[in-house]
């Protein structure tokens, strides 16, 4: 990645863990749907590779940023495991598929961010990211929180080069909504506090939104179309979210990069846990094993089980296909857009 602020060559060294996890990238939905809105739009193609650049690196900084978080949480974690003697054991046996498959969409090569299942390795202690070591298990602590740190002014410097003065407050703006959306998620799965579906969908607005709607909102500002299409990419991060929330308790693509229903090791609260939870509010079963963020499969067996038998998986499915056809309407009542609606059809036809 070329960066406007000029470095010097052992500069390079201070960003390997940054530089690392691009290696390891997927194929990046947020750059395919920021050349998307460009239809629309109008920007160009010069101007969506600068604003694309800004959107990977912000993202590869956010998956190394907040590592103290990670040393909190493992911690925490292995003194709850080390009172309630808990096996480490990882497996699958389920048949959905990540995203994380190779799409091709008219040719573009906008798909090169580094973007994974928006599962942040450092906040939650994530060991792998597609079969290799994390990051900050080969650089360290102190060298990824300052590579993160690094890039993140590195990409604010490339936003305020831009060439409009509002690219800069968008950007400012974007990341503190993200860091909220972030807080309200890791506060919530270190009380063990269980929120509302309005809350959750609130966050989700905030932090898997916040880099969609960056993208969106500096695009805008180069482009002489005023339309309102935070909705849409609103929409967008929410129906990526929930699905994401979906794949990672029934994917076996997912487990084989990461592990079984690794959120309820993390002890988070994703879409269809927080509906199993709310069902039945008399049963705490599943507060509990999100509390001890166990790696035992068979407690994670159970807790699946149980989530199932709450129709949660079901209600997650039915919310999506909601979601989807909003976001069809919402693109057609927009004037259409062939290159958005062939990414809504590659993201569905790689959920199952």
């Amino acid at each position: 990645m070329q960066f406007s602020y000029p470095l010097d060559e052992s500069d390079f060294k201070l960003i390997e863990p940054y530089t690392y996890i691009c290696e390891s990238s997927g194929k990046g939905f947020r750059n395919a749907l920021i050349k998307s809105f460009d239809y629309w739009l109008k920007v160009g193609d010069k101007k969506v590779e600068e604003i694309s650049q800004v959107i990977q690196g912000l993202h590869g900084a956010s998956l190394l940023y907040v590592i103290l978080d990670d040393l909190n949480n493992n911690n925490n974690n292995n003194n709850y495991n080390n009172n309630n003697n808990n096996d480490n054991i990882n497996d699958g046996n389920n048949n959905y598929q990540s995203y994380d498959d190779e799409i091709n969409i008219n040719n573009s090569n906008y798909f090169n961010n580094n973007y994974n299942n928006r599962i942040d390795d450092i906040e939650d202690n994530s060991k792998l990211r597609r079969g290799k070591p994390v990051a900050h298990s080969i650089y360290g602590i102190p060298q990824s929180i300052n590579s993160a740190n690094f890039v993140y002014f590195l990409m604010m410097d490339q936003c305020n080069k831009l060439g409009d003065p509002k690219a800069t407050t968008i950007f400012i703006e974007e990341v503190i909504r993200l860091h909220r959306g972030q807080g309200y998620d890791i506060f919530w799965r270190d009380t063990n506090t269980c929120p509302s579906e309005a809350q959750y969908m609130s966050m989700v607005n905030e932090k898997t939104g916040g880099l969609f709607r960056l993208g969106l909102r500096l695009l805008q500002a180069f482009s002489d179309n005023a339309t309102n299409y935070i909705d849409l990419v609103e929409d967008l991060g929410m129906y990526y979210q929930i699905r994401d929330d979906l794949i990672n308790l029934v994917s076996i693509d997912y487990q084989q990069n990461k592990s079984f229903c690794e959120d309820i090791s993390e002890g988070k609260f994703s879409f269809p846990i927080i509906h199993a939870i709310n069902a039945d509010l008399n049963d705490n079963r599943l507060l509990r094993i999100l509390k001890q963020k166990t790696e035992d499969r068979s407690i994670k067996e159970h807790a699946l089980e149980f989530i199932k038998s709450k129709g949660s998986l079901e209600y997650t499915e039915k919310k999506l296909v909601a979601l989807k056809e909003k976001i069809i309407k919402q693109i057609n009542d927009l004037g259409g857009n062939p290159i958005l609606m062939k990414l809504m059809e590659h993201l569905e036809n790689s959920s199952i």
